[in-house]
């Protein structure tokens, strides 16, 4: 069923409506500033995320109350709990209860973007990790995550580019090393001969990587051991 205007401009929704955590999060702000409450017939943690995020609409999303401060970290840390016992439905409900009050928060973006990746909802996963990154340029886990979804979505090269970047960054490690291979791998497999027609350019791409990967260390050294010279 959809939601229809009719020609006084007034929304219609259909007797069937239910308001969801999703349909909060995802819906036209306009759409939802124009939404009654008494549609929300779940429970009342609901009603208090709506109305927060309408207040939040209205004040032109210039501030976060403390309150949804509050209620954002609390369903964090339940979506964070629910992910530990992998009830990964539960976890991924109060993770978008969390981005509703609180929608300003990398974090949660990123441990949404897991659990999509875990129910296999890797589209959703990428959107999470891009919003996080939107939120966070630097967030080298959200590259690593969206990496890992590119790979089971067969989009290699985006894969390709989010795990040359972390390394890029001097932020390398086995994992990724380890999802690097998976992704030249799949390549390869995917387009058979053609892959010839790439392979020296990606290695050189990641040779380069390397090369600023290591300068990186090598100045994080030199910085640490300066550092303690001066504290002796």
């Amino acid at each position: 069923s959809s939601i229809n205007i009719d020609q006084k401009n007034t929304l219609k929704f259909p007797p069937d409506f239910e308001v969801t955590p999703e349909w909060i999060e995802r819906t036209n702000d306009s759409l939802l500033l124009q939404l009654s409450l008494p549609l929300v017939k779940e429970k009342t943690i609901l009603k208090n995320l709506i109305t927060d995020k309408i207040a939040y609409l209205n004040e032109g999303k210039r501030s976060i109350t403390s309150n949804q401060l509050l209620l954002s970290k609390s369903e964090k840390e339940t979506g964070n709990n629910f992910m530990k016992s992998q009830s990964l439905p539960d976890a991924i409900k109060h993770y978008t209860y969390s981005i509703i009050s609180n929608p300003k928060e990398p974090t949660t973006y990123c441990n949404r973007s897991l659990a999509f990746y875990k129910t296999g909802e890797y589209q959703k996963g990428v959107l999470d990790c891009t919003k996080a990154i939107d939120l966070k340029n630097d967030y080298i886990k959200a590259f690593y995550r969206r990496a890992q979804c590119y790979i089971e979505l067969k989009k290699y090269r985006l894969a390709f580019d989010n795990l040359v970047y972390i390394i890029n960054s001097g932020n390398s490690s086995a994992e990724v090393e380890t999802y690097l291979q998976k992704t030249l791998e799949g390549w390869k497999k995917d387009t058979g001969d053609k892959f010839k027609n790439i392979e020296n350019l990606l290695n050189n791409e990641i040779n380069k990587a390397r090369k600023k990967e290591m300068k990186i260390s090598q100045s994080k050294i030199g910085r640490a051991v300066q550092q303690e010279c001066r504290d002796r």
